[in-house]
């Protein structure tokens, strides 16, 4: 009776591993999490608007499905496959963004299982800021005058103390 259960929980097990092992496990739980590689710029660096900037996508991925963005604006990209079936995606930053500051390129897309790709990373986009932009600039240094002037009085309380 004991040899007839563990075969049957061996039958089970067995069972099991061979269908996860050819992917009828699907959705979330079966997904890897994709991500993009070789990103140029790297994280956090300065790119000018015009600039280029380029990343590596897996042979997975799907690249009819690859979708970037900067500030909700979709960026037209060229993707090139490889032949060791890498996707290679190139686009530039678009002028209108200048002095933009700092700025996530957003990638979205999916590999062959259906499994969704996230990735992005962030950008200082430089350039000069668009004139309706810098007005506000003006208005932000005008408290900082008023605050050194209040300092001064204090200054005067404090030295009347001593």
């Amino acid at each position: 009776m004991k040899k007839i259960i563990s075969s049957t929980a061996l039958l089970a097990v067995s069972a099991m591993l061979t269908l996860t092992s050819v992917g009828v496990e699907a959705g979330p739980q079966g997904c890897k999490a994709q991500k993009l590689k070789h990103k140029l710029p790297e994280e956090r660096s300065t790119i000018e608007p015009g600039g280029s900037f380029s990343a590596q996508a897996a042979k997975q991925i799907q690249k009819n499905t690859l979708k970037f963005s900067v500030k909700g604006t979709p960026l037209d990209v060229n993707i090139t496959t490889k032949a060791n079936g890498t996707h290679v995606v190139e686009g530039t930053i678009p002028a209108e963004l200048s002095g933009a500051g700092f700025a996530r390129i957003k990638i979205t897309g999916k590999d062959k299982r259906g499994c969704k790709l996230s990735d992005g990373w962030l950008l200082q986009i430089g350039g000069e800021v668009p004139a309706a932009e810098a007005a506000p600039e003006a208005d932000k240094e005008a408290p900082a005058e008023e605050a050194s002037s209040t300092e001064a009085p204090a200054e005067t309380e404090a030295a009347t103390e001593e």
